[in-house]
């Protein structure tokens, strides 16, 4: 039966499958006619201590009655009767939205904000009075408040668009003219030198300009609550926008410039769909606090060891977000992954080759002037044999100011390679720290708490198990840290339905 996955943890590192998530059910709500998934969604807290899930069914063969098109259904809310969201209550229709082509919505959380009322965004485009698709004016967040979430009081009202921006980060590029998707909204990250009131917005860039639907961000504020988002331009790169994973961007080999410059989009759409858990502060917008993020890493439409089968797809590994002083979104794997290490091995310079097995953390900094070297440096993961040619290079690049993971001998052989980042260039004597986590099928940068590159690989053998330097010359000072890791989660791979 369609509808969502659910899975439960007590450490974010091992997952347990729960049945009884949101399904499709026989909805008719005021002439509406729809037995389909539940589209992407959220889950809150409401009132009285309730886990709800909102969502809006993804299709429908009839709108709600008075409603000009047969996709016009409302958003809805089913209520769990239990902690652990096993079972759930009758849909509850909260308000009507009507749009002149069908999306899904994708609302983000809502929350309470200040001034203790409930608020609610719905993702758009800007084009419903002109009917433009693809749309110029770019993509759109309506706002809707409220007095409750649901039930007696529940008073939801549209009070207008809170945000709209074709931008991306590629700068001047517009952005494919297509509605926002699987947004989010967050504020009170750890660092915030505003005492939590700046706010991120996260969204989904198609990919036909720009980013191939992977997950931007964009650092503002709102004046007041329901009041619109302005973009602070100094948290983000070229119009304020950054990328909280790099891996659908490749190098720009004709380009002369450095960092997001020396860019360009691919196709892939390595990790998406980014949002913040709620199970610590179901309020995530207005409360100070922890701020976890994890996504969908999408190995590839079809399985390159098996044609014509579909590829496996999973959870990203879960990140903290925070904010520097500079209003720089900062991130990090959460320090609960420290207990899969099982024992740990120190890679110098000259040392020897590393057999960590395909399971692998490193932990590696760089300090080096900047005249040192004009070459790329960093730390080869999941090497095929001592020559550590069939390997995946995790590498800064001095020359374009970018963090590279290049998979070249271990690419997909559909998709681009090698993915890149930005990373400002270094002052003499910085050091560039490199987090890397390589999993069989994937490896995972975190350079500096900055930039992160996701990239999907494909050795050729269970024996391609070596982690070695590359590239690093006695004018460096390398050092790296190799932990073996214990494995987490390896049931059963849920059917795709």
């Amino acid at each position: 039966q369609q509808g969502w996955e659910h899975t439960m943890s007590e450490d974010l590192v091992h997952f347990t499958h729960v049945p009884g998530a949101p399904r499709a059910i026989h909805e008719t709500y005021k002439g509406m006619d729809s037995t389909t998934t539940p589209c992407s969604g959220f889950v809150t807290i409401d009132e009285d201590g309730r886990p709800c899930a909102g969502f809006r069914q993804c299709t429908s063969t009839k709108g709600v009655n008075g409603q000009p098109h047969r996709w016009d259904v409302p958003m809805e809310l089913r209520c769990a009767y239990d902690d652990d969201m096993t079972e759930w209550g009758d849909s509850e229709m909260l308000f009507n939205v009507s749009f002149f082509r069908a999306l899904p919505y994708d609302p983000p959380r809502p929350w309470i904000d200040t001034d203790g009322k409930w608020y609610m965004l719905v993702s758009l485009d800007a084009c419903n009075d002109t009917h433009e698709h693809p749309c110029p004016a770019g993509g759109q967040v309506d706002i809707y408040r409220s007095d409750k979430l649901h039930g007696d009081g529940a008073n939801w009202e549209k009070i207008g668009y809170m945000f709209r921006e074709h931008r991306t980060v590629l700068g001047g590029n517009p952005g494919s003219g297509v509605e926002f998707v699987t947004s989010d909204y967050i504020g009170g990250l750890p660092g915030d030198p505003n005492n939590g009131l700046t706010r991120i917005f996260l969204n989904n860039v198609d990919g036909l300009k720009c980013c191939a639907g992977t997950t931007s961000y964009t650092v503002g504020y709102q004046e007041k609550p329901g009041d619109y988002f302005h973009i602070i331009t100094e948290g983000g790169y070229k119009n304020g926008v950054g990328m909280i994973d790099w891996g659908a961007f490749t190098v720009n080999l004709t380009s002369n410039g450095t960092g997001v410059d020396a860019l360009q989009r691919t196709w892939y759409q390595a990790l998406s769909m980014m949002r913040t858990l709620g199970s610590e502060d179901a309020n995530q917008v207005a409360h100070s606090s922890r701020k976890v993020i994890v996504g969908w890493n999408q190995y590839d439409l079809t399985n390159p060891k098996i044609p014509g089968k579909p590829a496996p797809s999973s959870m990203s590994i879960p990140r903290d977000l925070s904010l520097s002083p500079k209003l720089v979104l900062n991130q990090q794997f959460v320090p609960e992954l420290k207990k899969l290490r099982l024992n740990n091995s120190l890679l110098a310079y000259n040392s020897s080759i590393i057999h960590a097995g395909m399971q692998v953390e490193v932990v590696a900094s760089f300090v080096m002037s900047v005249n040192a070297t004009t070459e790329q440096f960093g730390v080869s993961v999941l090497g095929c044999d001592d020559s550590m040619q069939a390997a995946t290079r995790v590498v800064y690049d001095p020359m374009r100011g970018l963090l590279v993971v290049n998979a070249t001998t271990q690419g997909h052989g559909i998709r681009a390679p090698v993915a890149a980042g930005p990373l400002d260039p270094l002052e003499d004597g910085q050091t560039i720290n490199m987090h890397i986590i390589a999993d069989h099928s994937y490896v995972v940068v975190i350079a500096n708490n900055v930039t992160a590159v996701t990239r999907p690989v494909v050795p050729i053998n269970d024996g391609c198990g070596r982690v070695s330097f590359s590239g690093v010359t006695e004018s460096i000072q390398a050092k790296a840290e190799v932990y073996t890791l214990d494995s987490a989660n390896n049931g059963e791979l849920l059917p795709f339905n």
